[in-house]
């Protein structure tokens, strides 16, 4: 027999084997008819009956019972009782109404009112002759009488209907229970099995399960609808599909879903996430996937960003004179449209950004997770111009080759319609080079079609509404040019003066043909548009390239990149393309992460990996630059840079070490800044700001608007002193596996022993012979400072100074790394003494660390005598406490009252340096920690973290992990794996990815499932990898030695 790429498929019953779909929504109908009657005359309102399209298909198909008479109740603003399953069909419950539904249709099929389609029978048999196993799963609690009435009961192996749902208190669609209990009944995987579904809850639920293929069934003329919500190919009938072109979806199709995102209409209110999500970049400068035509506005924001590229700008903010450093967004080379004959140009009208001080301007949870679940109807599209519209769009982006494509249909006014497909790349072989060709096709006219490109520097950063207040015109004119099929745009910014040169070259084609057009050229303040006409028939193409070359003079390293750059303009779209694509395919040879098992997760891992080298490429090796919080995909945070690089860096050690060098020398070249910003706080060594841009200054606000009370506070952000040590261990982890003496020497040992040189200056001898550290916060930014103190600061946080012990210990290790005139050389350079040294050995050995008796770790001296909070009283006030910090203060309270932390704090150590290493800086400092110490500070502090950062999950989910706790593990990092993709916290991802996050759950494969374990001369495995992942692949370079790595389950 034939092996095949699948093992089972798991039919839906209603509208898929039988057509019992109308006799469903009859018996719906009748009975909610009946009910509507009554309540409207109960009610003196006016009937409206329950209709198949607008009611059945959107509120119940699909759903238990139960829970679609709800749904439709709710969206008839209708309150009933939920009653019990043992209600009366004639009682006016929940319940009560879906017995009689039961009733009804019950009556029809003992009349025969069963028919079944036989496209889906016939290929029910093909099925069992090639062994393939068959189950079914249905809402319906009548599967079984309705399968033996049509005879096909005994083909079924395995029935999970509501009668089994509810015994095992699964949940329904759009959960996948049903489909999963079927495939655990079988003995199969999900990614090897087919679900096959008519409604839209149904491939929700399939494509939540993770199923290999989900196989949408459009018998109510509902193909898009399907595909949006998950299905991987529809079809009107099963008798357009056969064994054959499902094999090919699993060899074939499936494994370039794996490696791409796709979005498949438009959506305005979620443009902003899908943009930031389908950026392009090479780690020079990255491109938010906005559409070509539109600019700035509510919903689209086409921004670029390169990297190290700030200026600062004074605002005037009630009444106070604020200065910010923001990451620039500098000119847009996308914009490229066309109009027909005298008509309007396709696009989206500029608008003014909304005013929003206070930050409301949030997008409701609900409406990003329908990114997966929204129908798609004409209504729901956009209008362009005001006098086109979208019909139908579809958007892939494609991690492998780094090419963002896009398919739209548009109508005019007119009723002329043009298919438009365009593809855009960032050059991983040339970071200065960016490509876009652009397809314009009519569909039925025949007419002048004009093309305008732009290359537009008068922009403003306004892709953050809260930053609207603040001073936004970045960039000043300096010159356009335009010669033929050439355009060229210099602006520089306003303050720091940094040049920024973009270079374009048109070229087209009619039909296949090349054409040289009249190009004209119209010169403006900052920008350049260039236009030609051209007779366009229909059925015949229009394609236009746009080769771009940008450069900028803050990354003077890059310069040769530039000149190439502007020689490649004379190049082909179609040669850019393959040699980028050639360069990307280097990386994902060395970089890629293979699991077998869980689809999702793997077309996240590849998201998260795919953004990882947008932000941060081998390119980089040659820059200035460090790791934007945001990536290169938003303004978020002005583009500063924190001290995500933690999170990280641990994984691009593996994989692109001369990038991580060029990183940290970021910090290196930043060290005076450092030692002066500690000498102006009266330290000695270095400080590095818990913010950074440019110049390595603190670009902290020290006043901050909370956007509930709309009142002004002082920010003690300043004080997360702990940034320093982040970089030192940073440093550590690089050296650790690099083996790089030669930075060692040269420049990371002097970032470690100035940081440690701060660290000692901070501590102070007590009465009881420990040494304490004060005036600093932890990584919990709800805690900034005492109650009712007047000045910042906490004393003894755990996390810092176990860190501090830790790095003294390091320091030492470093010097015996060094060669003895190496370390001579550099002990005079900083005029480090003996005495120092062994003031630094005093100190690691007599830190205090707050540890009670029942082993649980102070956050900070005073915290375990702070009042508890009411989570379940807040919970049900507020819908989101993510900012309890915010809604504390926003009701005339302090979070500095409560023990209440917005991410792991005192947890954090643990993530970091792992228990064993606490337990024995614990042990070295002469404590006796608990031999369960992770386990009882874990049972602790996570039910008093309100989880408002991204990492928070992350951390949580490794510690969870390794305690064993594999259900609260894995629902914590598929939380942070999907964060970014849906938007957990509702509008943040608009304004760039989580670059933290997005790295740091890539490396958690690696240390947590893996059990990665780089702590000695060579890598250790302890793997525990999910239950339904079969096999992970990935490799790592680590001190000088390659390795490929399988674990299998």
């Amino acid at each position: 027999m034939k092996k095949h790429n699948f093992d089972a498929v798991i039919f839906d019953l209603d509208g898929i084997i039988t057509d019992t779909a109308s006799t469903h929504s009859t018996a719906w109908k009748e009975m909610f008819d009946d009910f509507l009657r009554k309540y409207a005359d109960e009610n003196k309102i006016a009937f409206q009956e329950f209709t198949h399209d607008e009611d059945y298909l959107l509120y119940v198909d699909g759903r238990p019972r139960y829970q679609g008479v709800g749904s439709f109740l709710k969206s008839r603003g209708v309150e009933l009782p939920f009653g019990d399953p043992s209600d009366t069909p004639e009682q006016a419950t929940v319940c009560g109404l879906g017995n009689r539904k039961n009733e009804l249709f019950n009556a029809s099929i003992q009349k025969g009112n069963v028919n079944v389609y036989q496209g889906t029978v016939d290929l029910m048999h093909a099925l069992k002759d090639a062994g393939i196993r068959i189950g079914v799963a249905s809402s319906s609690k009548n599967a079984k009488v309705v399968l033996e009435t049509v005879g096909l009961l005994d083909m079924i192996e395995t029935r999970v209907d509501g009668v089994v749902s509810a015994e095992l208190g699964l949940m329904g669609k759009p959960q996948a229970d049903i489909f999963t209990t079927a495939c655990d009944n079988l003995g199969i995987y999900y990614d090897r099995a087919v679900v096959v579904e008519d409604a839209i809850s149904g491939v929700q639920a399939g494509r939540n399960g993770g199923f290999g293929l989900v196989l949408g069934v459009a018998r109510e003329g509902n193909s898009h609808d399907l595909r949006v919500n998950g299905a991987d190919i529809v079809v009107e009938d099963l008798a357009e599909i056969d064994i054959d072109r499902i094999d090919r979806w699993f060899s074939e199709g499936l494994e370039n879903e794996k490696w791409s995102i796709s979005y498949n209409n438009y959506l305005p209110e979620l443009e902003g996430t899908r943009e930031a999500l389908l950026s392009v970049g090479n780690g020079f400068f990255g491109t938010r996937g906005a559409l070509e035509e539109s600019f700035a506005g509510a919903h689209n924001y086409p921004g670029t960003y390169i990297a190290g590229l700030y200026n600062r700008l004074d605002s005037e903010v009630g009444g106070r004179t604020i200065s910010n450093e923001d990451f620039v967004n500098v000119p847009n080379w996308l914009p490229i449209t066309f109009k027909i004959g005298d008509g309007e140009w396709l696009e989206t009208p500029p608008s003014p950004q909304p005013k929003d001080p206070k930050g409301f301007q949030e997008t409701d949870s609900n409406q990003v997770l329908a990114q997966q679940n929204h129908p798609f109807s004409e209504s729901s599209q956009e209008n362009l111009s005001g006098l086109v519209s979208i019909k139908q769009i579809s958007r892939q982006l494609d991690f492998r080759t780094g090419v963002l494509t896009r398919r739209m249909i548009v109508s005019d006014a007119q009723g002329n319609k043009t298919e438009i497909i365009s593809q855009r790349l960032a050059s991983m072989d040339n970071p200065n080079l960016a490509a876009l060709r652009y397809v314009i096709t009519p569909l039925n006219y025949d007419e002048k079609i004009t093309v305008r490109s732009i290359l537009d520097g008068d922009i403003i950063n306004a892709g953050v509404a809260r930053y609207s207040v603040l001073s936004s015109k970045h960039l000043e004119a300096v010159e356009t040019k335009g010669e033929g099929n050439r355009s060229t745009l210099v602006v520089k910014t306003n303050q720091s003066k940094i040049l920024i040169r973009e270079e374009a070259c048109l070229s087209a084609k009619l039909d296949g043909e090349e054409i040289k057009p009249d190009f004209e050229h119209i010169h403006a303040p900052a920008k350049i548009t260039t236009t030609f006409t051209v007779d366009a028939k229909e059925g015949r193409s229009l394609m236009v390239d746009k080769l771009v070359a940008i450069d900028a003079s803050n990354q003077n390293q890059v310069k040769s990149k530039f000149e190439a750059a502007r020689d490649a303009l004379f190049q082909k779209f179609d040669s850019i393309q393959k040699d980028s694509a050639s360069a990307w395919k280097k990386i994902w040879d060395k970089a890629d992460i293979q699991i077998t098992g869980d689809r999702n997760s793997q077309k996240l891992i590849r998201l998260h990996l795919y953004h990882s080298f947008v932000t941060a490429s081998p390119h980089n090796a040659q820059l200035d630059a460090g790791i934007p919080a945001r990536g290169l995909s938003g303004e978020a945070y002005r583009g500063h840079i924190f001290w995500d690089e933690l999170y990280i860096l641990p994984f691009l050690n593996l994989q692109l070490s001369k990038t991580v060098r060029s990183i940290l020398m970021y910090r290196y070249r930043r060290l005076d800044a450092a030692r002066t910003y500690a000498s102006e706080q009266g330290a000695e060594g270095a400080i590095f700001p818990w913010q950074s841009g440019s110049s390595g200054g603190e670009e902290t606000q020290t006043l901050h608007l909370n956007p509930l009370s709309g009142k002004w506070g002082e920010d003690y952000s300043i004080l997360q002193r702990h940034i320093s040590l982040a970089i030192a261990y940073n440093i550590w982890t690089y050296l650790w596996a690099s083996e790089d003496q030669d930075f060692l020497e040269n420049y990371g040992a002097e970032i470690f022993l100035e940081v440690c040189r701060f660290w000692a200056g901070k501590a102070k001898l007590n009465e009881n012979g420990r040494y304490d550290i004060a005036g600093v916060m932890g990584p919990d930014e709800f805690h900034e400072k005492y109650a009712n103190a007047t000045e910042g600061g906490l004393k003894n946080n755990s996390y810092t100074n176990i860190l501090v012990a830790w790095a003294f210990r390091r320091a030492f290790d470093l010097l015996e790394m060094m060669s003895v005139d190496a370390k001579k050389t550099l002990l005079e350079k900083l005029s480090l003494s003996d005495d120092e040294l062994v003031r630094w050995q005093d100190i690691s050995t007599k830190l205090k660390i707050s540890l009670n008796d029942e082993g649980i770790l102070e956050q900070f001296e005073g915290y375990l005598d702070l009042k508890e909070l009411d989570w379940t009283h807040y919970r049900e006030k507020y819908e989101n406490i993510h900012r309890m910090d915010r809604v504390l203060k926003a009701e005339g309270k302090s979070p500095d009252d409560y023990k209440v932390a917005k991410q792991a704090d005192t947890l954090m150590i643990f993530y970091v340096l792992g228990e064993k290493e606490v337990r024995a800086i614990l042990d070295d400092l002469g404590y006796a920690p608990a031999e369960d110490l992770l386990a009882k500070n874990f049972d602790y502090y996570l039910p008093r973290t309100s989880h408002g950062s991204t990492l928070s999950r992350l951390v949580h989910a490794h510690l969870a992990w390794v305690l064993g706790d594999e259900q609260l593990g894995w629902q914590l990092y598929t939380e942070a794996l999907e964060s970014d993709y849906i938007d957990i916290q509702g509008g943040t991802t608009k304004e760039g990815i989580h670059a933290g996050v997005m790295t740091g759950t890539v490396f958690f494969v690696l240390r947590s499932f893996a059990g990665l374990d780089l702590s000695g001369e060579k890598p250790e495995l302890s793997p525990n990898l999910p239950a339904h992942w079969r096999e992970l692949r990935f490799n790592i370079e680590f001190k000088g030695e390659k390795r490929d790595i399988v674990v299998k389950s």
